[in-house]
């Protein structure tokens, strides 16, 4: 995968998060000590956070860093499929299938 693409969809993740969360640009980046502006180039793919922006990022939204990262859930996702799991994206509770 390539640079601009990983940056493009850890954004897209943060932007599905802070909203599912109900949080708008300016709440994440006060509660994550970061400027609005950047969660405003981070979600647009515009920004490379540092590991530990991240990790204040995951932290103000209640989940794990993993979870901002755009492999993490296909991974997961790929083992459970196989395993007859059904996998709910960003959630760490999996479902037989046909159960």
């Amino acid at each position: 995968m390539e640079r601009e693409e990983i940056l493009r969809r850890l954004g897209e993740r943060l932007r599905e998060l802070r909203t599912a969360k109900g949080l708008s640009q300016e709440e994440l980046a006060q509660v994550a000590t970061v400027d609005r502006g950047y969660i405003s180039e981070t979600e647009t793919g515009d920004r490379n956070p540092s590991v530990w922006v991240i990790y204040r990022l995951a932290e103000a939204l209640g989940v794990k860093p993993g979870i901002l990262l755009p492999d993490y859930d296909d991974q997961r996702a790929g083992t459970a499929a196989q395993s007859g799991f059904r996998v709910i994206p960003g959630v760490y509770i999996y479902h037989r299938q046909g159960n």
